[in-house]
């Protein structure tokens, strides 16, 4: 097959311009010429050459050198070395540096022909399984990157939708989809899709019990299907190849991960089920971390709103005698204007302190305390500090001030009823 790219290495004129025009051109080749090592080497990786044909001494850098320099940078095509001298050093010196062929000169051009042909042909055949070895690496790169950027978000919508995408970007396929399992239903609900009709995606449900994507979450086991045996995902809804992955957490198959072509006949590959398997693990990871995150971030916020609406004043500090969280309540007892406090030392942000002491005492023998607060403007608080497991501790702050008052007025009026007593006798 000619228009093949050949670069030829001579710092003869003579013999560059025979090789050149006389036996390359005129056989179909595209050729490019330099008259030294270093030039060629430059060449050889900006225009990445089908086949190098150089001499063993040349101007800057030799044959040889120039076979390692391109080796050392991974450019692998064949090497065809000429020269003049034919002597047992010279062979043995290109058989050690994985030279293609080594052809004495003067040139005959048939034998040139026909060695760059076969070389060529050789090149031609191991051509699939690079590019094959290639993709492979790129899709695992890929894989990897989308791992990443899964495992990093928290937004369940976000890693869905990023989900699809890769599948459909990594099978080369039309379409995809994400169906996770409702668990009140038991049907299989459309969350994300990637070139499906948005009102179908919004109406899509399956029946668990009865569809194929309900066949691989009772099985886990992935399902392939090609366009000798065209399928319908769901009524009028024919694919003619498709792949179903499931998604599993702990041993709990939670949903299906799904690529489909309509139109396109190609077949999808066993090497495209193992591809959408590992993004389904990431996913599944993902959607896991994201759904935790969602319930806890769902939990604080019904804290947060159950303690911002009570009247006592709620502090909460860890283990270290870092701030948690305190209430707006407590912050209005204490006088902090600051409301992202979480993160610092009560030493940095209380400055009372009775409350200082008490939120970091620490007893194995009485984790439990309770005690009055006096402040600044006579206020009196009951305070009492509580062990949170796995969290740190607790102190709650519930204004009794008016229960002192009231004592208080009680003594004074028993005090003044005793003496009115007395003094009536």
């Amino acid at each position: 097959m000619s228009g093949e790219r050949i670069l030829v290495a001579e710092d003869s004129p003579e013999v560059r311009e025979f090789i050149a025009d006389y036996v390359l051109k005129p056989a179909g080749y595209e050729v490019l010429v330099a008259d030294d090592g270093a030039i060629a080497f430059r060449l050889a990786r900006e225009k990445k050459p089908d086949l190098i044909i150089a001499d063993w001494r040349m101007p800057n850098l030799d044959g040889l050198d120039l076979k390692r320099a391109l080796t050392s940078h991974s450019i692998n095509v064949p090497f065809i070395l000429i020269s003049g001298e034919a002597t047992e050093e010279v062979i043995a010196q290109a058989a050690l540096s994985n030279v293609s062929a080594f052809l004495r000169k003067p040139l005959k051009t048939d034998v040139l022909l026909k060695v760059v042909s076969y070389h060529l042909s050789q090149q031609r055949k191991s051509l699939p399984v690079a590019d094959s070895t290639e993709k492979r690496v790129r899709e695992l790169e890929t894989l990897q990157s989308i791992g990443h950027a899964l495992t990093s978000t928290l937004d369940l919508d976000q890693v869905l939708s990023r989900v699809v995408e890769a599948a459909v970007s990594l099978t080369d396929a039309e379409e995809g989809s994400l169906l996770l399992l409702d668990e009140y239903t038991h049907e299989l609900v459309m969350r994300a899709a990637r070139n499906f009709d948005d009102q179908f995606v919004r109406t899509f449900r399956l029946r668990s019990e009865d569809s194929l994507a309900g066949e691989v979450i009772r099985t886990g086991t992935p399902m392939l299907f090609g366009p000798n045996m065209p399928q319908k995902i769901k009524t009028s809804y024919l694919v003619r190849s498709l792949i179903y992955v499931p998604l599993r957490m702990q041993n709990r198959i939670f949903g299906v991960l799904g690529v489909d072509n309509r139109i396109n006949a190609r077949t999808f590959a066993d090497t495209d089920v193992t591809t959408l398997n590992a993004l389904a693990d990431y996913a599944a990871i993902a959607i896991e971390n994201a759904r935790l995150y969602q319930h806890t971030n769902a939990e604080r916020l019904k804290l947060e709103a159950i303690l911002t609406h009570t009247g006592d004043g709620v502090i909460v500090v860890n283990d270290s005698n870092r701030i948690v969280l305190i209430n707006a309540p407590a912050r209005a007892v204490l006088n902090l204007d600051e409301n992202h406090v979480a993160g610092k030392l009560v030493t940095d942000v209380i400055i009372n302190q009775e409350v200082r002491d008490l939120l970091t005492h620490e007893s194995a023998a009485s984790p439990q305390k309770r005690t009055e607060i006096i402040l600044d403007d006579n206020r009196v608080f009951n305070a009492s500090l509580t062990p949170v497991p796995e969290v740190g501790r607790a102190v709650i702050m519930q204004d009794i001030t008016h229960l002192k008052q009231l004592d208080r007025i009680k003594s004074e009026f028993v005090t003044t009823v005793s003496h009115d007593l007395r003094w009536s006798r």
